[in-house]
Formats: structure tokens, C-alpha cells, sequence
């Protein structure tokens, strides 16, 4: 689907300028000295837009995603000023870990490196910390609209904003995913505390860790760049290919009986009530035990989701144990951004 937007008050032009600047913050003993900024200035005067990524090192597709957008933007006419912030904490990524210095199998976030509930962060704080009040104060600051990117291993991609923020719904409805929280109660972290402030926000957790998803990055340059077509940066379609909906109440089917959980939809797909989702498959027997779906919605996960799913391969593997998550259902409601504005599209 596509919709257009004509925002032709605003002058568009390819006489673009990049900057790039590094934060040096000390890093005791990460390995890395700063965090890389991307700052992109069109053609004429428009709002800031404040996209960033690789907060947790095994969240990847945002940061690729972020690189494409910039790419993009090289040749492109636009107005206002993009800041990019790709690897928000390099370490983490270096050391192919989600927080630098966590073991493998723990789930405990290491405190003295990990910004997700740090921001706006402290002078005088943790390593973690001193990094978030270096980069709210010297590049949060700046900008009207602010898009934070994760991943999660096997859910589908979720965008986590506040209806009541103007300018808030907007910004879900443009982006273009197909699960939207809109009622976000995640406190604490970076797209949270600009919602305090009274600025759009939003956090997308996209689809798949430690490997970079060409869908996700895909999806991460587009919806930005229809964030931008709502904000007036740049003229063109709003392309929607999917269908978006606002995610309600959650319905958790977990496995009868050990066996392979072999799915048979994907995630993101509409389902009906008694729709088979899949199968449980003995593998010692051979038998077949249907998993069929006892709710209309459509497929937040259909995975065996075991323990620690995030951080151990054991919780990834398919076989499942009589009781183990294998699909969640949200019920849905759709999302229509017809007439929807960031606030700055004017």
C-alpha cells in the first residue's frame, strides 16, 4: 500500500553537508574510546531526526539498517538535518556480547556498561551512565523526533511508543510495522525519557540477533524514511506494504507433550480461532500432536521459546518440554495513520 504525502511549502534540495564526529567517553577497559555520530544537513530548514542502534551488542539490523538510510541520503533531496548514531556502544558489539563483560548463558545486565535504563545518565556515574548524559546532553538534545533500534531473538518486530505524547501515534503509524504498542510502559530507556519530554519517540525491536537480517534492515531503512515523509523532510509515497495493527492482549500456547515443535505459520500472520499453528513431533514415535490456535489475532512468536531464549542456543533448540511457550498470540487492533502527522510536517 501506498499513500502519498505532498509537502511542497518546504524547499527540497540535494545540497546536502555530512559531519562526523566522535564522542570520546573513558571506556575502562572496553576497548573502545568513543561513539561515532553522523550528522546529515539538507538542503533547507526542517526538524532533526535522531536515529540510533547497537545498544546491546547481539542487536545488529539497526545498525545496518541505520548505514543504508545514510547511504540513501548521500543522493537524495531533503531538508532538515539527520543525526545517525549507528553503534550507540561499540564495546558491546566488539566483544560480540549483549552488555560488554556478561558471561555467556547470563542474563543479568552487567551495570557498569549497559545504558538501556541509564538514560539521561550522570556525570559522575557509571561508565554506562557518563556515555548517556554525554550523548542526551551534547546529541538527544537536538533533535524533535528520536527512533532507537534493538532486536529480540524470536519475537516479531515491535514498535513501543505513547499515544498520549502528540505527535506519538504518528510516528507508529508512519513508520510502517506490523505490531505497535502504543501504551508503552517501558521506563527508563532512551525513547521513554524523550516521551517525558514531550517529543515523538519510539523504540523498534526488530526481528533476530547476532546476524544481520536483510528484511529487518530493509524495514528499518524504509520505515524511517516514511518517518521523514511524515515529517516533511522529503517528498514521495508513504509505502505501507503491510498491514499495521496495535497489539492488545497476549495468548500463550505452550507445548502438551515434549517433541519437535515443527511451526507451520510465520510470524506476523493473521490467525483464527481452531487455524492449525502447527505440530508437536515425537521423536521417538513419530506422532503427530496438532497445535492449533484457540484465539483470532495474529502471530507474535512461533518458536519453542525456552529458558533464556535470548542468550543460550539450548533455549532456541526446537525441542520442546510439556509446557515450554511454542506460539503467542496478540490480539489486534488495526492502525490507521491516514490523516496522521508527526507534528512538523506542516
Amino acid at each position: 500500500m501506498k499513500k502519498t504525502r505532498s509537502h511542497g511549502s518546504r524547499p527540497h534540495s540535494r545540497a546536502t553537508t555530512e559531519r562526523c564526529f566522535t564522542l570520546d567517553w573513558p571506556d575502562n577497559g572496553a576497548g573502545v574510546g568513543g561513539v561515532f555520530v553522523r550528522e546529515i544537513i539538507g538542503g533547507g530548514d526542517g526538524p532533526t531526526l535522531l536515529v540510533t542502534a547497537g545498544e546491546h551488542g547481539v542487536e545488529l539490523s539497526g545498525c545496518a539498517g541505520i548505514d543504508s538510510l545514510c547511504r540513501r541520503l548521500a543522493s537524495a533531496a531533503f531538508c532538515g538535518t539527520v543525526l545517525a548514531i549507528p553503534c550507540l556502544m561499540p564495546g558491546n558489539i566488539r566483544h560480540r556480547a549483549h552488555t560488554y563483560g556478561q558471561t555467556y548463558g547470563s542474563q543479568e545486565r552487567r551495570g557498569e556498561y549497559d545504558t538501556y535504563l541509564a538514560w539521561p545518565g550522570r556525570p559522575d556515574g557509571s561508565t554506562g551512565e557518563r556515555l548517556c548524559h554525554r550523548v542526551w546532553n551534547e546529541v538527544v538534545s537536538r533533535a524533535d523526533v528520536v527512533v532507537n533500534f534493538h532486536a529480540w531473538q524470536n519475537s516479531a518486530s515491535c514498535l513501543f511508543t505513547d499515544r498520549l505524547v502528540p505527535g506519538a501515534a504518528a510516528l507508529a503509524g508512519s513508520f510502517g510495522n506490523v505490531f505497535n504498542i502504543l501504551e508503552d510502559d517501558l521506563k527508563g530507556c532512551l525513547h521513554s525519557r524523550v516521551l517525558e519530554t514531550g517529543r515523538p519517540a519510539a523504540l523498534v525491536e526488530t526481528h533476530g540477533q547476532c546476524r544481520i537480517e536483510p528484511e529487518a534492515v530493509e524495514r528499518v531503512r524504509q520505515g524511517l524514511w516514511n518517518v521523514m515523509v511524515t515529517l516533511g523532510m522529503v517528498d514521495g509515497p508513504l509505502e505501507l506494504p503491510r498491514p499495521m495493527f496495535a497489539a492488545g492482549a497476549e495468548h500463550l500456547i505452550r507445548a502438551p507433550k515434549a517433541g519437535l515443535f515443527v511451526p507451520l505459520k510465520a510470524l506476523e500472520q493473521v490467525t483464527r480461532a481452531g487455524e492449525l499453528l502447527g505440530y508437536m513431533l515425537d521423536v521417538e514415535t513419530g506422532e503427530r500432536t496438532d497445535i492449533v490456535s484457540p484465539v483470532d489475532g495474529a502471530i507474535w512468536l512461533i518458536a519453542r521459546n525456552g529458558p533464556k531464549a535470548d542468550v543460550v542456543l539450548q533455549g532456541m533448540h526446537a525441542y520442546a518440554d510439556p509446557g515450554d511457550l511454542v506460539v503467542l498470540i496478540k490480539a489486534i487492533t488495526p492502525l490507521n495513520c491516514s490523516n496522521s502527522n508527526i507534528g512538523f510536517g506542516s
